[in-house]
């Protein structure tokens, strides 16, 4: 009872962060011409953020490194895309929001917006606490290596909200690398037992 009270108590508070952080770290795609679109950032919510727009392909189309406390609105021309799907990103060292766009014959179509946040990890007592938003629903996974290697592999579910434990107690004294996997994405964290 004391973990899950624990646990929902550390989910509340980040919870309330990344929303706080959401209010102060916007991102807005809007198609204004046939081939522009404005985009409007505010990066009040992180020290270092980024603002790039990535091809299906994932060559880099356009990169910029933003500052603090930024309101930044700018006319993107793709008429030099080629027809596709484009992926504009908002990021910066704890969140991503993602807008998709498609060209079609010049014509630019902006999608709905997705928003990706860092998971919480902890190491208290040999157990690994993981806490993710899991906002696509997609399967995630965790995978502990040591040295290199593939030591241990667990389902952690697809649930909008993941909060789970690894216990690491039954393990040799060392160093320890969890990847967590959600779809194409990666988080990594280091621990010494």
């Amino acid at each position: 009872m004391k973990t899950k009270t624990t646990i929902i108590a550390i989910l509340m508070i980040l919870l309330a962060n990344n929303v706080f952080a959401v209010k102060n770290f916007k991102l807005e795609v809007k198609p204004i011409e046939e081939s522009k679109v404005l985009i409007n950032t505010v990066t009040k919510a992180g020290a270092k953020s980024s603002l790039d727009i990535v091809s299906e392909s994932g060559e880099t189309v356009y990169f910029k490194k933003l500052k603090k406390n930024d309101l930044n609105k700018q006319v993107f021309n793709l008429s030099n895309l080629e027809d596709g799907k484009y992926e504009v990103r908002l990021s910066n060292a704890k969140m991503t929001l993602k807008n998709e766009m498609t060209i079609c014959n010049g014509v630019v179509t902006v999608m709905e917006q997705n928003q990706e946040i860092e998971p919480h990890f902890s190491f208290e007592n040999d157990v690994i606490k993981i806490s993710y938003l899991n906002f696509e629903k997609d399967k995630v996974q965790a995978m502990v290596y040591q040295s290199g290697v593939l030591i241990h592999e667990a389902y952690l579910g697809n649930e909008f909200t993941v909060n789970k434990g690894l216990n690491l107690s039954r393990l040799k004294k060392g160093k320890y690398d969890l990847c967590l996997t959600n779809g194409n994405r990666q988080y990594w964290f280091s621990v010494a037992r």
